[in-house]
């Protein structure tokens, strides 16, 4: 996180973040689709303005932010108007496709992983994360079931094919928020606190793992090759990608195991090809670490930690304590 509050401390560049972040929890105090859909604007004029004032790389990513989200907004606020005229019409179908596109998620992805592979970490983190909060707030207001079932494990599929072969770390993880959010759309429809958990969780473990591509530099997998010598370094990735994978017992595996123990009984089929559509996922995060760790094994002294310096400590600190303190919670709360 230090690295990332680093580039966010520039001119204005606290005074947008703020209203950034403090905008999508105005949602809860809504009570109509107009006040949300406002939100929604205001939310996508402040991240716009975030972007033009931090995009080092293309000056078309704030334009194709905009011409994607204005137009989702756009069909979304028709629909909404025509509904009051049109009683016996179900738009929710329309609507949340709409919310959707908004996510990047399946079949409405292209436009955000080209803005994944054009975009700098800390951007890509806001997109990943925090520009979703909206978005799936207002698919839990009115949502159709059958839809983000199908969606959800389309979505989950199709992440998995196209992460073949794929060596590009944005791309990658972009992919990777696609599957996550086959969880969380899932979540949405059960229960709201589960959505919750799995989100902050979630957002916590991206962190982490951002903020090691960030102070690294890393696009591709085989700049790992770059860091062989660097023992803290393969433990800390290890760590963090059988976190995403959900093994246990790192603090991802917690993620996704409150969510198994809450819907298994509810719907065990979608919960097995989830955790099926997890175990291929696995596959790919361990790519990310079997050059480090596997091939050059006879130079490897994981407990050799000389190397280690005070900001490394402060991540990975935080997020062993939240793996035991939500181990302890399970059992004694």
């Amino acid at each position: 996180m230090y690295y990332i509050i680093n580039i966010y401390l520039k001119k204005y560049n606290l005074i947008v973040l703020f209203l950034l972040l403090i905008s999508p929890k105005f949602i809860f105090f809504l009570n109509s689709l107009y006040s949300m859909w406002f939100l929604v604007e205001l939310n996508l004029l402040l991240f716009i303005v975030f972007l033009i004032m931090n995009d080092k790389y293309n000056s078309n990513i704030s334009m194709k932010y905009y011409l994607v989200n204005s137009f989702s907004s756009m069909m979304f606020l028709f629909f909404v108007n025509y509904s009051l005229f049109d009683f016996n019409g179900n738009f929710q179908t329309i609507m949340n496709l709409m919310m959707f596109m908004k996510l990047g998620m399946f079949p409405f992805h292209y436009w955000f992983i080209d803005m994944m592979n054009n975009m700098d970490w800390s951007m890509c983190f806001m997109l990943m994360v925090w520009q979703k909060y909206i978005p799936l707030m207002m698919i839990f207001y009115f949502y159709s079931i059958k839809l983000i079932i199908l969606i959800s494990l389309l979505g989950g599929l199709f992440s998995i094919l196209m992460i073949f072969n794929q060596v590009v770390l944005k791309k990658l993880m972009g992919y990777s928020s696609i599957n996550h959010m086959s969880w969380m759309l899932i979540s949405i429809i059960y229960s709201f606190n589960l959505w919750i958990l799995y989100y902050y969780m979630y957002m916590l473990l991206n962190l982490m793992v951002i903020c090691l591509f960030m102070k690294y530099n890393l696009t591709e997998i085989s700049s790992f090759h770059v860091f062989m010598d660097m023992n803290y370094f393969k433990f800390y990735l290890v760590f963090l990608m059988f976190s995403m994978g959900g093994i246990p017992p790192m603090f991802g595996f917690f993620m996704k195991w409150f969510y198994i123990i809450e819907l298994i009984e509810l719907e065990s089929w979608m919960i097995l090809i989830l955790i099926m559509y997890s175990l291929l996922f696995f596959f790919f995060y361990l790519r990310l670490v079997f050059n480090t760790m596997m091939i050059y094994y006879m130079t490897m002294h994981l407990m050799y930690f000389n190397n280690f310096d005070d900001k490394d400590m402060m991540t990975i600190v935080p997020l062993m304590m939240f793996t035991l303190i939500n181990f302890f919670m399970y059992f004694y709360i």
